[in-house]
């Protein structure tokens, strides 16, 4: 797992197997962007560091629907 990527300028994101700095592909994964995304001129650190995951995203979305508004309209 990775630590907590930060949007910060200047932050470093090491890795803890090796004394290194995370590379950019390995940050895009580590935060489950596709390698297709679009940045739209904002770096992909920056962009990484201040998002939730997408994937995560999704399945929190899921979780809702299925906890609370599934629910619901069995209520009807």
């Amino acid at each position: 797992p990775l630590n907590t990527l930060v949007s910060a300028e200047g932050a470093w994101h090491v890795r803890r197997d090796i004394p290194e700095e995370i590379s950019i592909p390995e940050m895009i994964l580590g935060a489950s962007f596709p390698f297709d995304y679009k940045y739209r001129g904002l770096s992909p650190k920056y962009l990484t560091g201040m998002s939730v995951p997408p994937v995560m995203m999704a399945r929190v979305a899921m979780e809702v629907k299925r906890q609370w508004f599934d629910r619901l309209v069995g209520l009807r």
